[in-house]
């Protein structure tokens, strides 16, 4: 489902609107939601992550972002904002491209043991997320998800998100209350999903392609 192209953006309705969705996501971890499709900035094809910046982004928070390109800079994001950018040790926010290998995740506050939540929250951009297996999809990353907000375990598949980015969501201690805070996933078409600190995930890589060797 792709929901209908709106041309403004309302800063009261569409803000609560996201954030309401963001908010599902999160307690609900795994779980698949879309964002409205606003055309935020005149000529970005995918507006989808700056709706995240703008909805919880403002002046007195900091962010980075890992990649300068026309689909996802950091220019964009204050555009939308007015927060700061920082290097990525200290940012409250970290955007990037989950499509290319980004090791300055490793060098994301963790937060503390006093105050877990001040460690950074992730949004990154994938191709596709999947609540199921596609009928034909060529390499896909499978991740079951477990933990507090999940019956069991649940189950996403991702297409175009590079393998060495899977740890990102994980912490970095062995104590699960230190490391990134949420790792929000979005996609070319709106979909969204959570990946909190306190989610334990486990993954693997599912191919209907040909095998060689």
């Amino acid at each position: 489902m792709i929901l209908p192209v709106k041309e403004a953006f309302d800063p009261a309705y569409d803000t609560q609107r996201v954030f309401r969705l963001l908010l599902d996501s999160m307690a609900r971890p795994g779980k698949i939601n879309y964002l409205p499709d606003i055309k935020l900035l005149i000529g970005k094809e995918n507006s989808f992550p700056y709706l995240i910046a703008r909805t919880l982004l403002d002046t007195e928070v900091t962010f980075t972002c890992l990649d300068i390109n026309d689909e996802l800079n950091a220019r964009d994001i204050f555009r939308c904002t007015g927060a700061r950018s920082v290097d990525v040790e200290h940012a409250d926010f970290i955007f990037c491209d989950g499509r290319r290998a980004q090791g300055e995740l490793a060098l994301a506050h963790p937060g503390t043991t006093d105050l877990s939540e001040t460690g950074t929250t992730v949004v990154m951009v994938i191709d596709h997320l999947y609540g199921q297996p596609p009928g034909s999809y060529g390499e896909l990353i499978r991740l079951e998800l477990s933990g507090p907000g999940v019956n069991g375990a649940t189950q996403l598949w991702l297409s175009g998100m590079h393998r060495d980015n899977i740890g990102g969501p994980t912490p970095r201690s062995h104590d699960y209350h230190l490391g990134t805070d949420t790792t929000i996933l979005v996609d070319l078409e709106g979909k969204i999903a959570c990946l909190p600190r306190s989610s334990r995930p486990a993954w693997d890589v599912e191919s209907d392609g040909p095998r060689y060797g």
